[in-house]
């Protein structure tokens, strides 16, 4: 017996680091939180990052933070919040890896966008699914009858070898 599960907008898995592929997270947070990725990537921090138990990262997290300063490039249009807010997002990353930082992503903006079409329902007012997503669905629906059709077309060419081998 198999139990249905409800579908979710979790149908892509970006690439690691792809925040501006996350559905709900806008522009500037996904530049954020790509700079500080990529500073951790580049100061070989992700160990350290995986197995810090700082408490906060706008106040002291320790001198290892400042390696991954170094090689961050929006540094200076940070908020103190904005910093450790940043900074907390990648260390989720660290320790629960991509695919589950993306998970916790789109329950969030799968809540968040149950709560605006509740609130258009009792206000009475039309509510309709994002561009965003509908654009996504659309792509990774393209991409699925892509790999369908190649993999059609790989198993007539494997049948026709098989055939031919055999006669």
């Amino acid at each position: 017996m198999s139990v249905a599960t409800k579908p979710t907008l979790r149908f892509l898995y970006p690439a690691a680091g792809d925040f501006a592929s996350i559905l709900g997270m806008d522009d500037w947070e996904a530049q954020m939180y790509k700079d500080v990725y990529d500073a951790t990537t580049a100061a070989n921090m992700w160990e350290t990052m995986r197995s810090t138990d700082t408490e906060s990262f706008m106040f002291h997290a320790g001198p290892w933070v400042n390696e991954i300063h170094k090689h961050m490039k929006l540094l200076d249009t940070h908020s103190g919040c904005s910093y450790g807010i940043t900074l907390r997002n990648v260390e989720m990353v660290a320790k629960q890896g991509w695919e589950a930082y993306v998970d916790a992503k789109v329950v969030a903006y799968e809540k968040r966008l149950e709560r605006e079409r509740e609130e258009a329902a009792i206000q009475g007012k039309p509510w309709s699914m994002p561009q965003a997503v509908i654009d996504a669905a659309a792509a990774y629906n393209a991409a699925t009858a892509a790999r369908d059709r190649a993999d059609t077309e790989e198993a007539a060419l494997n049948a026709a070898r098989l055939s031919r081998r055999s006669e």
